[in-house]
């Protein structure tokens, strides 16, 4: 064991490890809080910091008027997580062969020309289930502030596109492992400076925290089939069931890595909207407003996630709740029946706290 190597019962940096990340990149924005937290994943995902497997990226947050600090996993890092994973369940994990696309579509098995594909699909196979997976250079190539792909970007597009389509493919096969965790790749676009066009409109001047993904409205983020059906029918919706059935749709895809979470907040964004417009007509009709029936209905109120789900007393923390039901059902802890059982209380009590803020 090297002197920077990190311990299981390991509570906080030593000084020498803290000298290593502070030459990496880390100043003095970064918190105590920031630094337990990154000692705590980097000892859960058991990936080492110092051999470029994870990272702690700080980028600006305009409302806390400094650095703010979350951990990052390299491609290697990703590749180890679900070779671990694979190796656990005694199951096969392989590739098919990376394909690169040109601008009019053309495949390529190898991207011989100086100039960037327009996207790269990466097949990964599971116990003989292929997870496929396109990303396309323009949604995640970094620039600087003219405009242009960074050094990397520039000279290693195909590469570094191709690494991109790889986190992507690689969540779908593990979604258990790998979800809700981004790749250096992905997230570098996030630090793209603020690019202004004639035709597109700004959704955000600053930097993203690590995990989101912010793009110019110019309609590269809708392109999507589910994505662009969702914000064509949230506003469409005729219940508070359908809108939380559509959150909680938007939540599933971007564990599954289908979506980015930028992409579910403008769902969610649309959501919200139209779950004011159904709270206002319910309250305008108070007496064709049925009570929602109460959470021991669905479980039994012995049941440990009966009181866990009545706290509910909101959208994010039903998200939350969902989110862990999603990591039991995904590790093998409950089986499909106790899964619906658990997400049918938590729609329950979703529309039962809907019905009493109307």
């Amino acid at each position: 064991m090297t002197a920077l190597a990190l311990r299981d019962d390991q509570t906080q940096w030593d000084k020498q490890q803290i000298a290593v990340l502070q030459a990496g990149g880390i100043d003095e924005d970064v918190t105590e809080a920031e630094l337990a937290a990154f000692l705590h994943e980097c000892q859960r995902r058991k990936l080492d910091p110092f051999t470029r497997q994870i990272y702690l990226i700080g980028r600006k947050d305009k409302s806390k008027g400094r650095k703010v600090y979350r951990s990052q996993t390299s491609i290697d890092g990703f590749r180890l997580i679900a070779r671990r994973a694979a190796d656990k369940s005694g199951i096969d994990y392989s590739y098919e062969d990376t394909i690169w696309y040109d601008a009019d579509g053309g495949r390529h098995e190898i991207w011989l020309s100086d100039k960037p594909p327009a996207g790269a699909k990466v097949v990964v196979i599971r116990n003989g289930s292929r997870f496929d997976a396109v990303a396309r250079f323009s949604a995640y190539v970094q620039t600087d502030w003219n405009g242009n792909p960074t050094r990397m970007w520039q000279s290693m597009g195909d590469v570094m596109v191709a690494k991109c389509a790889e986190a992507l493919a690689l969540r779908k096969a593990f979604p258990e492992d790998l979800g809700g965790i981004y790749t250096e790749e992905e997230m570098g676009q996030a630090d793209n400076p603020q690019r202004v066009t004639a035709t597109a409109e700004i959704v955000r001047d600053e930097p993203a925290p690590a995990g989101d993904q912010w793009y110019v409205r110019d309609g590269s983020e809708v392109e999507d089939p589910w994505l662009k059906g969702a914000l064509e029918k949230a506003p469409e919706l005729s219940s508070l069931d359908a809108c939380g059935a559509m959150w909680h749709k938007a939540v599933e895809k971007v564990a599954a890595g289908e979506l980015t979470k930028a992409q579910a907040a403008r769902v969610q964004d649309a959501l919200r909207v139209r779950i004011e417009q159904l709270k206002a007509a319910e309250a305008a009709s108070p007496a064709e407003s049925e009570a929602a029936p109460p959470v021991a209905a669905v479980l039994d109120p012995e049941d440990p996630w009966t009181a866990k789900i009545e706290d509910i007393s909101d959208l994010m923390e039903a998200e939350g709740a969902l989110n862990e039901a999603n990591e039991l059902l995904g590790n093998g802890t409950i089986d499909d029946a106790r899964y619906e059982q658990i997400t049918s209380a938590i729609d329950t009590r979703l529309a039962q706290v809907e019905r009493r803020a109307a």
